[in-house]
């Protein structure tokens, strides 16, 4: 008997104790065969071969699912049972790929992994298990909580969501109605206004009666919030949600608690605001704003700005607003508000000493791009210079007011002065001031693209701030390494690690090493990140590198067994969640380098153990859908992953092209004509980044020939040959340019066979 190479070595009556178990909670059935065998003669030797095994019918791709689904469920418990759980883990996962439904499954797989600390994983898990039927509430409520420290609240308030669902008999408990309330945070936090309301009416109907809930002295003080602020939160969640009389009582609740008579007017305007009486709401804003208070922030702005215009009075608000900020001259947020308003009003010489002395008291990036929006308008370089400065000195970069440096570059003018301001401002000598004018206007002109300006720049700020030479270097390489100036970026980093700005550290030599690798010189480029990879003890951001240059460099055979080895020596690591999404492109890259080789079976494996760890990777499902479809086989299941990859990137023209492919090779020619035309349909961004561009890159606007040729394939399968003619000449076209004599023969073997049929019917 053929032994199952994912099993353990069995022990048989356990084995079958832990299928019969298998059967009984998973909602897997064994499939239906008939065992034909030939009785042993008395002396107990076999006078002829034994009949060989016959199912009565042909499995079909569903029971073979179901079959390989309880095999690895089996494994799975019976390593769980041994203790050996990352083994039983891998088998569980494995399992539910072939029954993506069973609750049972899923379970475990959370389970297993919640007690490996393989926390991302059992929420990935957990997100599904909560889709397909009942969970651990209190599993759930963990996993839930660690995804919104995490702020990933969606996926957090899904798993609350099914806790409380679980928890329904459990109303009148604390721990429900704190559940509640976490679940209308995580609503309000995500401006879903009418799910926070539902949670938190329920919450506010148990704080009116708390001893009804088990709610008393420091649990009661800890659900009203500090002052009453879980009140007024409540209260503006259900204003926001147009439930104004439950809002009331909830502002009334909160007063009580909190005595604060400025706020309480603040929100005595907004419910006479949602009740339509503007006169009303701006006697008690008044109110507000006599006790000069800035607890409601620029909400209270706002809400002057639209009662205003309810009563047509647009014009005086910002009058209004000058005089609370001469009578409130500290008041921060009203000085944002004020600012913004006077530069939408176009008054940019009145806004831009606000935004000067909001940089200097309370800087945001809101205040740094409103400086220098308003520099900019009113011709004033170095105002827009001290901005820059400003953000490189706390930063070391200019990211954080990216959109406004991007208009900045678009005006030669003013890059041109700010420039010239540099030259004058750096000449007078850093660091004693303190500002790194030379650092920030080399940043810029390196994304005006004037690549000598920002070196002359750079080699300033060398000078003048040696002990950031660090940053300096590694925005200077980068930045040249992302406008493709290869050979520079190769200059800067090698400097970098010639001076060894960075002992003991390699990133720079791993810099240097991708650097050389993209201007061409590989074997110094393996050398280096070698080089890199001994620095940084092996860890596995530097030794990715190996494999990637030899990714790059097509040596695709040395490159398969590079990230072979990569994978075995780090993946039974899981405390990083950066190093399981590093092995993550390494599966994704192997699997590619596997069918440039073109040994398919190869490239399903990594593909499959990226869906084990990351189920809803649409890219790996895409990828490994297509290489079945390719490959004629699980059709069934190859058209659910590539379906949800569509779904997810509906203008994605690679998982159009799969899903009619998968299509084609289940004989559904007219939704594989469907899919593969939107594959081929011209993108209207990539063609007009491509007029933007030189008139070859245009050719990145053309689909690609492997489309156009499953393209001709679906129309010839649906007798359309003129159609499939034109698309099999489009790949052909496509194909003449490529280094790839392979599949240009066999799509011009297409047209001629398609010719001869057309010659010979006419």
């Amino acid at each position: 008997m053929r032994t199952n190479p994912h099993l353990p070595p069995p022990v048989i009556a356990t084995f079958f104790a832990v299928l019969a178990a298998a059967i009984t909670c998973s909602s897997l059935n064994w499939p239906n065969f008939a065992l034909a065998a030939a009785p042993l003669p008395a002396d107990g030797e076999l006078e002829d071969a034994p009949a060989p095994f016959v199912p009565k019918k042909t499995e079909t791709e569903a029971e073979r699912n179901q079959r390989q689904a309880l095999t690895y469920y089996g494994a799975g418990m019976m390593y769980e049972q041994q203790g050996n759980r990352a083994e039983a883990l891998k088998h569980y996962q494995r399992a539910l790929r072939y029954d993506p439904n069973s609750a049972a499954v899923l379970r475990q797989i959370v389970e297993v992994a919640w007690a490996l600390e393989r926390h991302q994983e059992a929420i990935r898990y957990a997100l599904k298990a909560a889709e397909v039927g009942p969970a651990n509430p209190e599993l759930l409520e963990r996993l839930a909580a660690f995804l919104a420290d995490d702020d990933k609240l969606t996926q957090a308030v899904e798993l609350y969501e099914k806790a409380a669902a679980i928890k329904e008999g459990e109303q009148k408990s604390i721990g429900y109605v704190r559940l509640k309330l976490l679940i209308g945070q995580l609503y309000a936090r995500l401006d879903d206004f009418p799910k926070a309301a539902d949670a938190f009416a329920f919450v506010l109907e148990a704080l009116k009666s708390p001893e009804d809930y088990g709610i008393r002295g420091r649990a009661k003080s800890a659900l009203e919030g500090e002052k009453g602020r879980t009140y007024y939160l409540i209260a503006e969640t259900l204003l926001r949600a147009d439930r104004t009389e439950l809002a009331a009582e909830a502002v009334e609740r909160a007063f009580k608690v909190s005595a604060d008579d400025a706020f309480n007017a603040f929100y005595e305007a907004r419910l006479a605001e949602k009740r339509g009486e503007a006169k009303i709401a701006l006697e008690k804003l008044a109110g507000y704003f006599d006790a000069e208070s800035g607890e409601a922030g620029v909400d209270a702005y706002e809400l002057l700005k639209r009662l205003l215009k309810a009563e047509k009075r647009d014009k005086e608000l910002t009058d209004q607003l000058r005089k609370l900020a001469k009578a409130d001259p500290k008041n921060v947020p009203l000085k944002y508000f004020l600012a913004r308003e006077l530069t939408t009003a176009g008054e940019f010489a009145e806004a831009k000493p606000l935004y000067d002395d909001l940089v200097r008291r309370s800087a945001t990036t809101e205040a740094y791009e409103g400086l220098l929006e308003t520099a900019g308008k009113t011709d004033d370089a170095e105002k827009q210079l001290y901005v820059l400065t400003e953000v490189v000195a706390k930063t070391n970069s200019l990211d954080a007011i990216e959109k406004p440096i991007a208009r900045l570059v678009a005006d030669k003018r003013r890059v041109t002065a700010l420039i010239a301001a540099g030259r004058k401002a750096a000449g007078k000598g850093e660091p004693e001031d303190g500002r790194p004018v030379a650092f920030a206007v080399g940043q810029l002109a390196l994304e005006a693209k004037e690549f000598e300006t920002a070196g002359e720049f750079f080699e300033l700020a060398l000078l003048h701030d040696p002990k950031n030479a660090p940053a300096v270097y590694l925005t200077w390489g980068l930045g040249l390494l992302g406008d493709d100036q290869h050979s520079g970026a190769v200059k800067v980093f090698r400097r970098a690690v010639a001076e060894n700005v960075t002992p003991d550290n390699p990133a720079f030599h791993t810099y240097l090493a991708l650097a050389l690798e993209f201007d061409g010189q590989t074997e110094e480029a393996l050398n280096v990140a070698k080089g890199a990879a001994k620095l940084g003890d092996g860890g596995l951001r530097y030794e990715s590198r190996i494999p990637w240059i030899l990714y790059h460099a097509k040596r695709y055979q040395a490159a398969a067994d590079a990230y072979h080895e990569l994978i075995q020596k780090f993946d039974a690591d899981h405390k990083s969640d950066d190093d399981r999404q590093l092995l993550r492109e390494a599966r994704l890259a192997l699997s590619n380098i596997y069918v440039m080789l073109k040994d398919v079976a190869k490239a399903e494996q990594p593909l499959e153990e990226i869906l084990d760890e990351f189920p809803d990777d649409v890219g790996a499902m895409n990828d490994l859908g297509y290489l079945w479809a390719d490959a004629g086989k699980n059709l069934g299941r190859a058209l659910e992953m590539v379906q949800k990859a569509v779904a997810a990137e509906p203008d994605n023209r690679a998982y159009r092209d799969s899903l009619g492919w998968v299509y084609f090779k289940l004989g559904r020619f007219a939704e594989a004509v469907a899919e593969l035309e939107l594959a081929t349909k011209p993108d209207a961004k990539s063609a007009d980044a491509a007029d933007a561009k030189d008139t070859d890159s245009k050719d990145d606007a053309e689909p690609d020939a492997v489309i156009l040729e499953h393209l001709g394939d679906a129309y010839l399968g649906l007798g359309r040959t003129d159609e499939a003619l034109k698309a099999w000449r489009r790949a052909e076209a496509s194909l003449a340019k490529e280094d790839d004599p392979e599949k240009l023969a066999a799509v011009r073997k297409k047209i001629a066979e398609a010719q001869i049929k057309t010659k010979s019917k006419s």
